[in-house]
């Protein structure tokens, strides 16, 4: 549909309501035709997203068709999903109430959809389960990774499945019950499936309807030939149905972002694969070490901040660097547009591993030079990180090299734009943050923000900041002594450090959150009451997020809306 849903409290907790003026294929769409068929209990798989962030968030429930004008759906289930594979675009909805014509079902495709398929680095796929009901879903990659196989009157699509979240909604319905459908948004003014064009005129959807079945290539077999893009398995669609929309006005059309593909996007195989349409965009930009905080004298150090620079300005310097002079060091290309983003890169020495980290140094910085810094914790298991600071504790002058390979995220922000130095808008009256472990990055990232902009924003619209932070031992934790010059400049109005000594007993409790959220003159139920004046950012493990979570909204009334959290969990 196009952008427009309403969320609305229900009797069964919330509903998501749709225009049905908003439905693509106008009063013939073949969802709301489904929906009309269920009077009132179709299941249905609703997908969000939010493809300029790469953001998607998945909505499962029922669905009613009420008088003809809009679609009710029920929620059962609501969840975000990883920024993984999206392409960067903007949706430009269309005009509400025009024209759209919706062909009769036939079974095949025409040779004109089969290429505009093979062309396609986006779909959706639906898929559904009897008792679990239905879900949608979104899939991407490089141009070419959907195949088509269309002979002997039999038409079959196939793609591999990358990895994820690792929920498996999709694969586990497609294994229980195989009934499927696919969503194809058709560019028909694109050449070679790799729009850099300032507007693309998606003027048709195309509908597919189908059984998949999923394929996992002969572990026993040496032969690598079956595994698609190199994935663990492939699901294999064959069609029965195909309806396409037309809408007279252009349809739903993207304005895309240059370079939009995704990073993560695995290399296509097979004999002829071409991988032309990724540009060089999957390469990367070569960035090179150029400080990183010393090593505690017991080498019982277990963090560090290691800041990067492009490698052409041959900036190389030495790990005993202060912060104040690895701050001056920082120059080069990245940009992050908000505080709390994270910068996916490469690491060539491990075989092009691919990571992502959270920025801790200001934006100000990024937006002003380019480089960034990152705060990496040495952990078990951890090959990156440990490379890292292996790296380091060997040579402190060793040349690390990675390729930076974008931008992205923002879910941890304290702020609801950003447009340093002229302008920087805080979200909320009051912003509290709540971190474990090397989960303080983004707070760090958002109070060096406050103090880059603190001339920018007006002292009267300067919102009460307070922090909550834990880690199992606060001497090892490098970012200690900067979070009390925090407080002791005013900046921070709260700040409780929980040492745990691995001590589940001691741990970030009820109390420290009442003492966290209460204003002295109103209280915790003040402090709660409204989403507008409180924002709070959250964290850490999913051991230590998902209690306080629970705490927050249960036992002190908090907001849910008002509380954004990052796990790391992609």
């Amino acid at each position: 549909v196009a952008p427009g849903p309403v969320a609305r409290p229900s009797a069964d907790g919330l509903a998501v309501a749709i225009e049905a003026a908003a439905f693509i294929g106008g009063a013939e769409d073949p969802v709301l035709a489904t929906i009309r068929r269920g009077h009132g209990a179709t299941q249905v798989g609703l997908i969000a997203p939010d493809p300029a962030q790469r953001a998607r968030y998945r909505l499962n429930g029922t669905a009613a068709l009420v008088l003809e004008k809009e679609v009710v759906v029920t929620l059962r289930v609501a969840f975000m999903n990883c920024p993984k594979y999206i392409r960067r675009r903007v949706p430009k909805p269309p005009a509400r109430g025009s024209d759209a014509k919706v062909t009769a079902g036939r079974s095949a495709l025409t040779p004109e959809e089969v290429g505009l398929i093979e062309r396609a680095d986006t779909f959706y796929v639906g898929s559904a389960e009897p008792t679990a009901g239905a879900d949608a879903s979104h899939r991407g990659g490089r141009p070419g990774f959907v195949r088509v196989d269309a002979t002997d009157d039999v038409t079959t699509l196939r793609w591999a499945e990358y990895g994820g979240n690792g929920t498996n909604m999709t694969l586990g319905n497609c294994l229980a019950y195989g009934e499927a459908c696919l969503l194809f948004f058709f560019d028909l003014d694109d050449d070679d499936g790799d729009a850099t064009t300032e507007h693309e005129k998606n003027t048709d959807t195309l509908h597919l309807n189908g059984r998949a079945t999923v394929r996992f290539p002969d572990d026993d077999d040496d032969d690598d030939s079956e595994r698609l893009d190199g994935a663990d398995c492939f699901v294999e669609f064959v069609l029965s149905e195909v309806r396409r929309v037309e809408r007279a006005d252009g349809g739903l059309g993207f304005e895309a972002i240059p370079d939009g593909l995704s990073p993560y996007n695995p290399p296509l195989s097979g004999p002829g694969a071409d991988q032309t349409s990724a540009k060089d965009y999957a390469l990367g930009v070569p960035y090179v070490l150029i400080s990183c905080t010393p090593a505690s004298t017991d080498g019982a150090t277990v963090v560090r901040t290691f800041g990067f620079a492009p490698e052409e300005e041959q900036q190389q310097t030495s790990c005993d660097d202060d912060s104040s002079s690895r701050a001056a060091k920082i120059v080069g290309g990245v940009k992050a547009r908000v505080p709390g983003q994270f910068v996916t890169l490469t690491i060539p020495a491990l075989g092009d591993a691919l990571r992502s980290y959270t920025i801790s140094s200001s934006p100000t910085q990024s937006a002003a030079r380019g480089g960034f810094e990152i705060t990496v914790k040495r952990k078990p298991g951890g090959v990156a990180s440990n490379w890292l600071h292996d790296q380091v504790d060997a040579d402190a002058s060793a040349s690390i090299r990675v390729r930076v390979l974008g931008v992205d995220g923002g879910a941890i922000s304290a702020f609801a734009s950003w447009r340093f130095p002229a302008s920087a808008t805080p979200a909320a009256d009051r912003v509290v943050m709540i971190s474990a472990g090397v989960g303080v990055t983004p707070m760090l990232a958002n109070l060096r923000a406050f103090g880059d902009c603190a001339s920018t924003i007006d002292s009267a619209a300067t919102p009460w900041l307070g922090l909550v932070h834990c880690d199992r031992w606060l001497d090892r934790t490098p970012d200690v002594e900067e979070l009390r010059a925090y407080e002791a400049s005013g900046l921070l109005k709260y700040v409780d450090l929980v040492e745990t000594q691995g001590d589940p007993a001691r741990r970030v409790a009820k109390p420290h959150l009442e003492r966290l959220l209460a204003l002295p003159e109103q209280g915790v139920a003040a402090a709660s009451s409204s989403s507008s004046s409180l924002r709070v950012l959250l964290c850490g493990p999913d051991v230590f997020m998902f209690p306080i979570k629970r705490t927050l909204i249960d036992d002190l009334g908090v907001d849910s809306n008002c509380i954004l959290t990052d796990d790391f969990t992609f």
